[in-house]
């Protein structure tokens, strides 16, 4: 017996039962006697299962990373395609406040490799004396046309050099190229035959035909246009990455018979990407393409 009033056998199995030992490594705790005893930790289920969890969550915020960044491209895309379009808009515009809805005349532009029209070519006179900047007038009131300014859509010379590639291009139903996103916009301005003199009214500028501006619709090197033909005077590309320039006088005569019309449509080639096969793929209704549709009526009576 001991001092607690047991027998020692039975004190010292007691004490044999919590002597206990460590087995495997450390992952189980197991009594002298067999009796296992669990440590705090995870089992392989619960660390599948948070793996799946976590690798879900890291799913989402991929793909909301992606899609943040796309729309941040895609707006930022747009806005500089509706800068541009703008720029064309306000430059139109501007001539067309020193013109008259009589004075002004529309051709087809140049053909592009793939045998459809590059747009149309557009051209009207203007009274803006090219040194004060303001309307030249005689002493009739009437305007006293000074110069003749050209819009026309074409496809750079050094196409190739340029882009890294030829566009193969093609005529759609109306006969225009809608696969060719390469074409730019030139404007010039042109003093045809004798110098005209704002003071001098016998020496105004005469609207020129379209047998006289097929001379003038020169193809640009790069992004420098060239003062080809008889008096041109300026010369500029106004818009790159140009798909259509489209004009029409008085769509609709019965409504507005003064009416200029026009649709301007240009790619944002950055957007492209690769799932678009670029110079063989129609762009006209393309998401990368950017549109703008306005009309004009000029103020010059």
């Amino acid at each position: 017996m001991d001092g607690y009033g047991k027998p020692r056998s039975s004190r010292i199995r007691e004490a044999e039962f919590f002597c206990l030992e460590t087995r495997g490594g450390g992952d189980s705790v197991v009594s002298r006697f067999g009796t296992k005893l669990r440590r705090e930790g995870f089992t392989l289920l619960e660390m599948i299962v948070v793996l799946g969890i976590f690798s879900l969550a890291l799913s989402i915020l991929a793909f909301t990373l992606i899609s943040s960044r796309k729309l941040l491209v895609d707006t930022t895309g747009g806005a500089e395609a509706s800068q541009k379009l703008r720029k064309v808009y306000l430059s139109l515009e501007e001539d067309l406040r020193s013109s008259s809805f009589a004075t002004t005349a529309v051709a087809n532009s140049v053909t592009t490799t793939g045998g459809g029209l590059a747009g149309d070519a557009f051209w009207c006179l203007s009274s803006e004396d090219p040194v004060t900047e303001q309307r030249a007038r005689g002493s009739d009131g009437r305007a006293l046309w000074q110069r003749n300014i050209l819009y026309y859509p074409t496809v750079p010379s050094n196409h190739a050099t340029l882009y890294g590639s030829v566009c193969s291009g093609g005529a759609n139903a109306e006969g225009y190229d809608s696969v060719c996103p390469h074409k730019v916009l030139v404007r010039k301005v042109i003093d045809s035959g004798p110098a005209t003199t704002p003071a001098d009214p016998d020496s105004v500028e005469t609207l020129l035909t379209v047998a006289d501006i097929t001379s003038y619709l020169s193809a640009p090197t790069g992004f420098q246009a060239s003062l080809v033909g008889a008096g041109s005077q300026e010369a500029r590309v106004l818009l790159p990455n140009l798909l259509t320039f489209r004009v029409q006088r008085a769509p609709e005569p019965t409504r507005w018979a003064d009416e200029l019309r026009f649709r301007i449509k240009i790619t944002a080639l950055d957007d492209l990407g690769k799932s678009v096969a670029l110079g063989t793929a129609d762009l006209d209704r393309a998401p990368q393409t950017e549109e703008l549709e306005f009309s004009i009526f000029p103020e010059n009576p």
